[in-house]
């Protein structure tokens, strides 16, 4: 899977608005927190946009991984995206 812009964009921006609407929790999982905490965004134009780290120090492994997981899923066309994320635990059921 590409780690593009246009790779990662749409499977980010679905993760942000399940964040914001409390359907994705994280169940203490302290580095994706770190990870996810680390995140920037750059953003190429209207549509495209990349997560990159402020400083070298810093990891978003994790959260580039999320990412990837909603693209490989908006990819493969699953009508249920929670469901197709809910054996990751991250994904809270309501």
């Amino acid at each position: 899977m590409s780690q593009s812009a246009r790779g990662l964009s749409a499977g980010m921006g679905e993760c942000a608005a399940n964040i914001m609407e409390g359907k994705l929790r994280n169940c203490g999982n302290s580095a994706l927190a770190w990870h996810l905490g680390n995140v920037v965004l750059k953003q190429y134009d209207a549509k495209n946009m990349i997560p990159i780290k402020e400083h070298t120090d810093s990891k978003i492994d994790g959260a580039v991984a999320l990412f990837m997981a909603y693209n490989r899923a908006l990819n493969d066309h699953q009508p249920d995206l929670m469901g197709f994320l809910s054996s990751a635990n991250f994904v809270e059921r309501g």
